[in-house]
């Protein structure tokens, strides 16, 4: 049974923007929440924002996201998953009806930076003979083992011949973060993709 803390990203946020919690298991230093110009109704988009668990002080942000929910419906879908330090964190966010993509980012020291990783669905792809999706991309992060972060990868390929076909997948990335050197994440694996309907 999962254990969700209370979040201070429920408190008002400066300079107009609102904040929307997101449901999340965390016991680290930080928390993560959509933070949006506006109101929960606003299309415009929005970022996700760094804040200090016990404070609420913001300690930095992602770019502007977003592109199908809005804020508040956003807060609800993105799926959040700490690393055992509380200083990783892995969140995915929905650009469209049928993709989530997947972000992961350093808060060592309070200073938030994007992990890049090399392209796993690209990897997946040509698992399968094709070089784009047809559809469907929805990644779903489902563990962290140590440093080994565990990803579910769902798409669609579209075929002249056969149609749209699924496929599913499951993805590691390693993540690399001794104490004198940068964080970074690697792909480890990428499982044959399978249709998940057997």
């Amino acid at each position: 049974m999962k254990t969700l803390i209370l979040s201070l990203c429920a408190l008002p946020a400066l300079l107009g923007a609102v904040d929307f919690p997101i449901p999340q298991k965390s016991t680290g230093p930080y928390e993560v929440c959509i933070s949006a110009p506006s109101t929960e109704h606003d299309d415009s988009g929005y970022i996700v924002a760094f804040r200090e668990r016990k404070t609420g002080e913001m300690i930095g942000s992602t770019g502007q996201l977003g592109g199908y929910a809005a804020p508040k419906v956003a807060a609800e879908t993105t799926e959040v998953l700490w690393h055992p330090s509380g200083e990783f964190v892995a969140f995915t966010d929905r650009g469209t009806k049928h993709s989530k993509e997947l972000h992961v980012y350093s808060l060592r020291g309070g200073k938030p930076a994007k992990l890049e990783y090399r392209d796993y669905v690209q990897n997946a792809l040509g698992r399968v003979g094709a070089v784009e999706v047809g559809l469907h991309a929805i990644s779903t992060p489902l563990s962290w083992e140590d440093d080994v972060l565990t990803v579910k990868l769902y798409f669609s390929v579209d075929d002249t011949k056969t149609g749209r076909n699924f496929y599913e997948t499951m993805v590691k990335l390693r993540l690399r973060h001794g104490p004198q050197e940068e964080p970074r994440l690697g792909l480890l694996s990428v499982e044959e993709p399978k249709n998940p309907k057997g």
